[in-house]
């Protein structure tokens, strides 16, 4: 689906200026998504960081984004990804990032609920339209942001470790 976030790069472009793009990862379709990107002039805003091994420097560079983008492409996956809990969704929010994540994960009734994410169709226009959103209400970003974090207290180890010895305890 990072194909599909670079054709949406150009309308947040519009709106937005001054906006980066960061990309972790690498694969095959690396090069592809570079040629995409100077296709639709778009480079100057995008960095391509490739795989980043060192837990620390992908910590660090996470948290320093403002929100976090799983466009999960809807079109092919099967159903057994469809019901998967992505981890990066996870890493997103517990960095305190509010996600936008494309209607393919489990959990995205909850994040819609829990206002720390924003969910899309699999839609240039859809993702465009919640990366402004998001990005333009500094005043939303923040609670979301605030939002992310207190969702993420449910997947705590050590609370979920506590309440079940308990329970098993008792």
């Amino acid at each position: 689906g990072v194909d599909l976030l670079l054709e949406a790069m150009p309308k947040v472009i519009a709106k937005i200026p001054d906006v980066k793009l960061e990309i972790i990862g690498g694969g095959q379709e690396k090069k592809n998504l570079m040629l995409l990107a100077k296709k639709l002039g778009i480079m100057e805003h995008i960095t391509f960081h490739g795989w980043i091994i060192d837990k620390e420097d992908k910590w660090r560079k996470l948290s320093d984004a403002a929100i976090g983008l799983a466009p999960f492409n809807t079109k092919i996956f099967r159903e057994e990804v469809k019901n998967a809990d992505p981890a990066k969704v996870k890493e997103y929010l517990a960095l305190g990032m509010p996600v936008i994540a494309t209607d393919a994960i489990a959990n995205s009734t909850d994040i819609e609920k829990a206002q720390c994410g924003i969910i899309v169709r699999y839609k240039i226009d859809d993702l465009a339209n919640a990366i402004i959103t998001l990005l333009s209400d500094s005043n939303r970003l923040r609670k979301y942001r605030k939002n992310a974090v207190k969702y993420m207290k449910q997947f705590d180890f050590e609370d979920i470790a506590r309440i079940n010895l308990e329970r098993i305890l008792a």
